[in-house]
């Protein structure tokens, strides 16, 4: 007996080459979600955070076989608070030099 993964199922790989797989609710692919974020006209809920984006004015939601509009209120205004949040979290931390300890004199002998 083998163990499957989700990667080796057909409608997985079909859905990762660009296509919906039939049957599928996705609204758009991977690779056009790709395409957007890698245009500027789509950005992703945060830099470690891929699962969600906000494209075409809205928030969407990945799954394995493409990406789906999100229509609930409660979870958009939770996104839209979570995207304030991390865009914080995602900000470059700028650290004078004279912030650590040695380079202020305060460094302890051994």
């Amino acid at each position: 007996m083998t163990n499957s993964t989700s990667e080796e199922r057909p409608e997985y790989l079909r859905a990762r080459a660009g296509r919906i797989p039939p049957g599928s609710t996705a609204q758009i692919t991977h690779d056009e979600m790709t395409t957007a974020v890698t245009a500027g006209d789509a950005r992703y809920l945060s830099e470690t955070i891929k699962q969600f984006a906000v494209y075409q004015s809205t928030w969407w939601m990945s799954d394995r076989d493409g990406w789906f509009k999100i229509t609930d209120e409660a979870v958009l205004a939770a996104l839209a608070t979570a995207a304030s949040r991390m865009a914080e979290a995602d900000r470059p931390l700028t650290v004078p030099v004279r912030a650590f300890p040695q380079e202020a004199g305060l460094a302890r002998d051994g």
